[in-house]
């Protein structure tokens, strides 16, 4: 699933959604233009009840309870859930 060039008031923004080989979990894909920053970018710690927030790469998070927030300054960057 992907969503190109939405406008929002953080900047255009692109994310692509897709899973990972063999069904082993999901990847998103992240790029905001320049904008104001947002407060804060949150993210689901799982998908569904299989996949479990794994890691994210080109920004630093943090895990609270069932929320994985990222860095609101990171322009570009992607997650990844596994089984």
């Amino acid at each position: 699933m992907s969503i190109l060039q939405s406008p929002t008031r953080f900047g255009r923004i692109d994310m692509n959604l897709e899973p990972l080989e063999r069904s082993q979990g999901w990847q998103l894909k992240f790029r905001r233009s320049s904008g104001p920053l947002p407060v804060s970018v949150q993210l689901p710690r799982m998908l569904g009840s299989r996949f479990r927030f794994s890691e994210a790469v080109g920004a630093q998070v943090r895990q609270e309870e069932n929320v994985v927030f990222v860095t609101p300054s990171a322009t570009s960057w992607q997650a990844v859930w596994k089984a």
